[in-house]
């Protein structure tokens, strides 16, 4: 054991060694290469764990039912992920490695991700790999990939996504690669209509793909910029048009604006030439009736990204009206963490600065949302009259009660 600035004890993992049952901190020793098979199996209380580089392989069930596992960062050293090693409830952030080669059939299952984007070098989805999640809205999938494994794709909330034309996908009852994406299937039915239109989801939309692959190609502000544009002869003089199918809806209803708002890799540049061209794109809903700022929120983009959407908005558009009271649904029928709720709370004070939080949560009492979303809003608008009636000499004792 060893202690942090914190005077927390923290677990010093080395190669053999028994990890304590109520371990809560974990540091893997810097000679470690591969963590073995079952090495933090049920480690309930497990909170923390520092990977370093030079750690190559995590077996299968390595952490296997980590409650408490909320983030963990996976070395660029790691080349192997075995099956079930990360099924944990509520692990919220893992970014996979680009030098993965391999992993394992629900390697990353029932997690609790809200985006995923899946490195180039995979050429194969396993099976179940996000089977279970129930907050992840959108995944990023390079065109390498050539096969999807049974229930790969399974969560609920999934709405950003694209297939390569040439992967091999099962779909089928027993096998269906999108087997509980609800909201797709809202719109498409079978899981063999959603795979058809994911395949062909960007036929003749090319602003709509450059933007989806954009964490794939380091696509700069100029390319984007010069994509938008169409350069064409007509009487002998060059002339330039813009590319009209960047304010166009896909399959799903998406702009490019909404898919960039959707995606991991987050560029504010690509924002401002995106609103510039095509600035109708801010009011644009797609097929769930979303527009790109709920989405920006959902993947808790960086907080100058939500300022400018914001400011866009007040500045193009501003006798527009949310439909707040959607918006809050929409996230609260997911686990989404807390965080991403108050982001959207405190987004539309900007709009609406006095929040009838009593009237909001009237209002939500009755539709279908989870109980920890509604408990969160409950809190809120609790803290919120505690505030404003100024009773600071109890508030302790009443946020405690």
């Amino acid at each position: 054991m060893s202690e942090d600035s914190n005077n927390t004890e923290v677990f010093v993992y080395t190669e053999g060694v028994f990890v304590p049952m109520d371990v809560v901190r974990v540091r893997v020793h810097p000679s470690v290469t591969t963590i073995p098979y079952l090495a933090f199996r049920q480690r309930y209380k497990l909170e923390e764990v520092e990977l370093c580089e030079g750690l190559m392989v995590i077996e299968v069930q390595a952490f296997y039912n980590c409650y408490s596992l909320k983030r963990i960062n996976i070395p660029s050293t790691v080349r192997t992920i075995g099956g079930t090693a990360f099924h944990c409830s509520s692990l919220e952030s893992l970014t996979l490695p680009e030098g993965i080669e391999s992993i394992g059939d629900y390697a990353l299952c029932t997690s609790n991700f809200i985006q995923m984007r899946l490195p180039a070098i995979m050429t194969t989805i396993p099976v179940g790999l996000f089977s279970g999640g129930q907050s992840l809205f959108s995944i990023e999938i390079s065109e390498n990939i050539n096969h999807i494994g049974s229930h790969a794709l399974s969560c609920e909330p999934l709405r950003n996504v694209a297939i390569p034309m040439n992967a091999e996908v099962n779909v089928g009852f027993y096998v269906d690669v999108f087997g509980q994406c609800e909201d797709l299937k809202q719109l498409f039915g079978s899981g063999t209509n959603v795979l058809n239109a994911l395949k062909h989801r960007f036929d003749n939309l090319p602003i709509h793909k450059i933007i989806y692959y954009h964490s794939y190609n380091n696509i700069t502000s100029e390319q984007l910029s010069d994509a938008t544009n169409m350069r064409c002869t007509q009487k002998r003089s060059l002339r330039i048009k813009l590319d009209p199918t960047g304010k166009q809806r896909d399959c799903l209803g998406m702009t490019p604006l909404h898919i960039m708002a959707c995606s991991t890799v987050q560029n504010l540049e690509l924002y401002k030439v995106l609103v510039e061209q095509y600035p109708e794109t801010l009011i644009t809903e797609d097929r769930w009736g979303t527009v790109p700022l709920l989405y920006a929120v959902w993947g808790r983009a960086p907080n100058e990204i939500k300022r400018f959407l914001i400011e866009s908005y007040q500045s193009l558009y501003p006798n527009h009206e949310f439909d707040w009271t959607k918006m809050v649904v929409t996230l609260g029928k997911t686990r989404v963490p807390n965080d991403v709720v108050r982001s959207l709370l405190d987004i539309h004070r900007e709009f609406v600065p006095d929040l009838d939080c009593e009237k909001w949560i009237e209002e939500l009492a009755n539709t279908i949302i989870s109980k920890k979303t509604f408990g969160f809003l409950l809190q809120f608008g609790f803290t919120e009259r505690v505030n404003a009636i100024g009773l600071m000499r109890y508030r302790e004792d009443l946020m405690e009660e």
